[in-house]
């Protein structure tokens, strides 16, 4: 039994709108069972509206109590949104890596979604390329889901979102098609 928890926020939580609901993790924990024939259960600790900072609060109670074999940590865009630095955003999921290193879970990043304002983009750019290098330098499989999800100006495509920033049922097949990929890799490899 391969156990995986994801943590992160709104889109980890599968919001599509006030009343709809769609966690991507319902579609990769299918893909797994279906296309690696392994019994997976993913945990999905995704908490609408959370930051980096609030995912290292809740790193004990929702990653380290499970016993989990991955973490998959996805976050960052409220953060950009509440004006903190692209740095801060790297340096607190470098931290959620190690700790999930050190009790023996292996972490999978992911970079930050497009959204349809350029300004943020910006910034979502700016934390993609620092945290891919920055996973390639500490050995962390790192997820792009950026770049499936963009169209030609380099926006979120409206095919895949909701409301500019959060995704549609299509948008979230995407995403877990691209983590998909990637735990076929690290399962594959166990």
């Amino acid at each position: 039994m391969v156990v995986i928890v994801a943590l992160g926020d709104s889109l980890t939580a599968g919001y599509i709108d006030p009343i709809r609901r769609m966690p991507y993790t319902h579609l990769l924990e299918e893909l797994i069972r279906r296309e690696l024939e392994v019994e997976a259960t993913i945990i999905n600790a995704g908490v609408p509206g959370d930051t980096t900072e609030g995912m290292l609060r809740r790193f004990e109670a929702d990653v380290h109590t499970h016993k989990a074999d991955y973490a998959i940590i996805w976050g960052g865009i409220n953060d950009l949104y509440l004006g903190r630095s692209p740095q801060e955003v790297v340096a607190n999921l470098l931290e959620l890596y190690r700790r999930c290193k050190a009790v023996a879970v292996t972490p999978i990043g992911c970079t930050l979604t497009p959204t349809r304002f350029e300004a943020l983009n910006k910034l979502v750019r700016e934390v993609n390329g620092d945290l891919s290098r920055r996973c390639l330098d500490e050995g962390v499989s790192i997820a792009d889901i950026y770049s499936p999800l963009i169209d030609r100006d380099g926006l979120l495509d409206p095919r895949f979102s909701s409301d500019e920033v959060h995704l549609n049922p299509a948008g979230y097949r995407v995403v877990a098609e691209t983590l998909y990929r990637v735990l076929r890799g690290l399962i594959d490899g166990d």
